[in-house]
């Protein structure tokens, strides 16, 4: 037969019974070959063939029942997530600000999040991520909530999930101004103590 680039190709059949211990040679001469080219083949018995179908039947099996092993454990498997509230600052004082419940690491996918002011669940300005898978087989979610802090309001985010026996809260308080500057106060001053002192003792 030939090919589309000039060459040729040829199939040559030998029917035969196998029996163990035969080789068989299949030799081709060429004048593009020094020498006859020569493959052989060696009929193996039928104890080797099942020897290598069992060996192989085993390797499967193995596998099948690794895959099964895993999925069975993965179905099993729960992991209770990690809940962090935190704001994050508008950056026009305008916009009102955010509050982040950031929920990590848990197993399964399934959870529900929902974000409370003084105890009311809120629904308007909450924006949640897609539901993100961590490389071990874990995933996570960000909730947000856009808020206007005023002084005294609890704001709570509240993570339900198939690990966890009852819902977990996290709580974070609105602080007022005059809090915020007392504690701003508190900590410049805690930090001057401790300049103070120092450069007492380097004179």
């Amino acid at each position: 037969m030939q090919n589309g680039d000039w060459t040729f190709q040829i199939l040559v059949l030998l029917e035969m019974t196998p029996r163990s211990g035969d080789v068989y040679t299949c030799q081709v001469e060429h004048s593009s070959l020094p020498g006859p080219v020569t493959v052989l083949w060696e009929a193996q018995s039928d104890s080797s063939w099942s020897k290598m179908l069992t060996g192989v039947g085993g390797f499967v099996l193995g596998l099948i029942f690794l895959a099964l092993g895993l999925l069975v454990y993965l179905r099993n498997k729960k992991v209770k997530p990690k809940v962090k509230v935190s704001p994050a600052k508008s950056v026009a004082q305008v916009h009102p600000d955010t509050l982040i419940c950031s929920v990590m690491v848990f197993y399964p996918g399934g959870i529900k999040v929902k974000w409370l002011k003084n105890g009311q669940e809120q629904t308007a300005g909450v924006v949640s991520t897609e539901l993100m898978q961590n490389g071990d087989w874990t995933f996570q979610i960000l909730v947000m909530l856009e808020m206007t802090p005023r002084s005294g309001d609890v704001y709570t985010c509240q993570v339900e999930h198939s690990s966890l026996p009852d819902p977990v809260t996290v709580l974070w308080e609105a602080q007022s101004n005059s809090a915020r500057n007392k504690m701003l106060m508190g900590v410049g001053g805690f930090v001057l103590g401790l300049i103070f002192p120092a450069l007492g003792l380097l004179v």
